[in-house]
């Protein structure tokens, strides 16, 4: 059976013409809803995908998954342009992986440290600068370069979705605050 670890993929967003395909990818991870996200039962795949067609992320959560659970939802959602992120934590000497893919960014992957910060490759690194050195680029187009290498662009949109997240998050719960307080409910 091999090393497993605790696994998460978040389905930011999902085009309703592919929904059928998205619940079949998501079957394929054997993923399962996370009780706080959306009071969704554990087998409403179908609900959970709704939520994402309508801007709504939903987490899923795999509490021990293989270690190449990011690369596996890369190769489920192939071809598919719903927006989603997968992380497989570190475990003992194993590093961890993170996949990002936004239909407007691409796919991005690479190994992360416990606390989900990519690695940096100081091996490719090397190479994009020496090519810089050998091409004579200028500093723009170096500054590219590393941030494509380093994923930048996706992974600072997927913080704007997060942090966008957690403002309708706080609304919503400030909302039912509301309600319940009006209906005499403490």
């Amino acid at each position: 059976m091999g090393n497993r670890t605790y696994c998460t993929f978040l389905l930011y967003a999902s085009p309703h013409s592919q929904r059928d395909q998205v619940i079949d990818a998501l079957r394929s991870l054997e993923v399962d809803l996370e009780y706080a996200t959306d009071d969704l039962g554990d087998d409403d795949l179908g609900a959970a995908v709704i939520a994402a067609e309508s801007g709504r992320r939903t987490r899923f959560v795999i509490e021990e998954g293989p270690l190449c659970f990011a690369t596996d939802a890369a190769d489920a959602f192939k071809g598919l342009d719903a927006t989603w992120s997968a992380t497989a934590d570190p475990y003992a000497e194993c590093d961890g992986e993170v996949v990002m893919f936004h239909p407007g960014f691409g796919q991005w992957g690479a190994g992360v440290d416990g606390s989900g910060n990519p690695h940096v490759d100081c091996a490719v690194l090397d190479q994009l600068l020496d090519h810089a050195t050998r091409e004579v680029w200028s500093l723009l187009t170096v500054c590219r370069e590393v941030e494509r290498v380093s994923g930048r662009p996706i992974r600072r949109r997927f913080a704007e979705m997060e942090a966008a997240q957690v403002e309708l998050d706080t609304a919503e719960q400030v909302a039912a605050r509301a309600a319940l307080h009006d209906a005499g409910v403490s």
